[in-house]
């Protein structure tokens, strides 16, 4: 294994079958997987990093891919790293022995002979799904650019420029996959202001211009971040991306708020076609986003992808209430 080519794992608890498992990815690189070593409260050797607390001190977001878990890890320390892993992005599988109870949810992962179990995988982990939602992300967007951008932006920039001094787009920093900030293209629609990235706009908020207030209402303003979907920054359908103070300030007061950022952010999203759109005021709202964040991170299916953008379109040609 050369360069970045593998993933990084770690073993949770030394016994025979973890030992297996070390000596089955030592042997055959083509696996792709470079082991770091074991973490375990009683077992004591060279190849032992440290205990269970210090495995939890030593990793964060994009140090490692995958943890595995010894069949006799206690219940409450599994639900802890399975959370752990959550917000820091890497997978868990636990190494099942011959007293694993089988369970229908859970989706299991070939070595050869040897088996693992999946105990956080959502279907965007697998690379089909992966393929089949880039190519319908490329193909809808290149569609969009071609047929709609091609007239209708010259037009929208000539209304922004009539009406108020400023650039025609509006660039801003969002929060996208695995905590990555990008910069996330809209067109303007309100006078230049020094709050843009901090204060949200809300009903009749004196920034936002004649022109924005059109382009918002029917979510013309979102049309540029199809270039964000070319660029591999965004997907059409997703959770949508927060400012990144926004998103500090959501981390702190949701419980795995974070979760949402294990896919790329989208133009448009599950809790946008079912109501929750425009200004976030109360933590009821952003609590009910984030649940139906994680429903389609957990759920996603190309069927479902298809039925968000059709009611989306749809909302397009109604004035929406909430956005200001």
């Amino acid at each position: 294994m050369s360069g970045r080519n593998y993933r990084k794992a770690v073993i949770l608890g030394k016994d025979e079958w973890s030992n297996q498992l070390a000596r089955t990815l030592e042997k055959n690189k083509a696996f792709g997987i470079k082991l770091l070593g074991f973490f375990d409260d009683k077992v004591n050797s060279k190849d032992v990093l440290g205990d269970f607390d210090h495995f939890f001190d030593s990793f964060g977001i994009g140090s490692l891919d995958l943890v595995y878990l010894s069949q006799n890890m206690p219940g409450n320390l599994v639900n802890k790293i399975v959370d752990f892993a959550d917000e820091n992005h890497f997978k868990v599988k636990i190494i099942p022995g011959p007293a694993l109870q089988w369970n229908k949810k859970m989706s299991f992962s070939n070595y050869g002979s040897f088996i693992v179990v999946n105990l956080n995988e959502i279907p965007l982990d697998r690379l089909g799904n992966q393929f089949f939602k880039r190519f319908f992300d490329v193909l809808f967007s290149t569609l969009v650019i071609l047929f709609i951008f091609s007239w209708l932006v010259p037009i929208i920039a000539i209304l922004i420029k009539l009406e108020s001094k400023g650039p025609v787009f509006f660039y801003q920093k969002r929060t996208g996959v695995n905590n990555k900030d990008f910069t996330c293209i809209k067109f303007r629609t309100m006078q230049e202001n020094p709050w843009s990235d901090t204060l949200q706009a809300s009903k009749n908020d004196p920034r936002v211009t004649k022109v924005g207030g059109v382009l918002r209402r029917f979510s013309l303003d979102e049309l540029p971040q199809f270039i964000n979907v070319l660029k591999n920054e965004m997907s059409v359908v997703g959770p949508r991306p927060h400012t990144v103070p926004m998103n500090e300030v959501f981390k702190q007061r949701l419980e795995k708020y974070n979760n949402r950022h294990c896919i790329k952010p989208g133009i448009t999203g599950l809790a946008q076609v079912l109501g929750y759109r425009g200004e976030i005021s109360t933590h009821w709202q952003i609590r009910s986003r984030v649940k139906l964040d994680y429903f389609y991170v957990r759920k996603w299916s190309f069927f479902l992808d298809i039925k968000i953008v059709l009611k989306t379109m749809n909302q397009m040609l109604s004035s929406g209430e909430e956005v200001y």
